[in-house]
């Protein structure tokens, strides 16, 4: 059962094409950029003010950091001051 290059480039992109399958890919896009602004600039602010005082607690001193950088696609963390 051979196929013909052409018959597969022709299902391929009438696939590629399809409502469904372009509505999929927004909805998967859409997901996956929510998910980067989320963690990217709305978990520092609320984990810096959470971290900061489990730490000041159980080192028995003031802790204090200036600034968290979370970068959900590389999966990185960074903590300065």
């Amino acid at each position: 059962m051979a196929f013909n290059a052409t018959q597969l480039f022709s299902r391929g992109r009438d696939f590629i094409v399809h409502p469904r399958t372009r509505r999929i890919a927004i909805w998967t896009v859409s997901i996956v950029v929510a998910f980067g602004v989320l963690l990217g600039l709305v978990a520092p602010p609320l984990l810096r003010g959470k971290i900061a005082g489990d730490l000041s607690q159980k080192l028995y001193r003031e802790v204090t950091i200036e600034q968290i950088r979370l970068n959900p696609y590389a999966m990185t963390a960074t903590m300065r001051g």
